[in-house]
């Protein structure tokens, strides 16, 4: 039984890693990036859409998980790592925004940044 999650699991991260390289990380341009900036809570374009879809599906479940962690209600934000193991911690980041839009931003970046150093560009 096993034997048979582990391919499973292999034949979904490679999916996952084909999706990557032939449909998503092509839509990733400087223009992209910069519509998320201006715009990370909304409407957005098709591809931006698709890339968002992506890296919120997690596509990396054996990596930390990047989550929003409430300072000041509605004024501090920090991210936060989340180990994925029960009892453990999640680890919070020094760096404070004061918008939630910047927030959702910086994690945007890094979500990115992970999965291109997992899948590659």
């Amino acid at each position: 039984m096993r034997t048979d999650l582990a391919k499973q699991n292999a034949i979904t991260l490679e999916t996952k890693r084909h999706m990557w390289r032939e449909r998503i990380a092509p839509l990733i341009t400087d223009e992209l990036i910069e519509e998320h900036r201006r715009n990370p809570i909304g409407l957005h374009s098709a591809a931006l859409d698709a890339v968002l879809y992506f890296v919120r599906s997690d596509p990396t479940p054996h990596l930390l998980r990047l989550v929003v962690i409430i300072v000041t209600p509605a004024q501090e934000w920090a991210i936060g790592e989340h180990s994925r193991q029960k009892g453990v911690p999640i680890l919070v980041r020094p760096a404070i925004y004061t918008s939630i839009e910047e927030i959702e931003h910086a994690i945007f970046l890094e979500r990115l940044r992970i999965v291109r150093q997992e899948f590659g560009s």
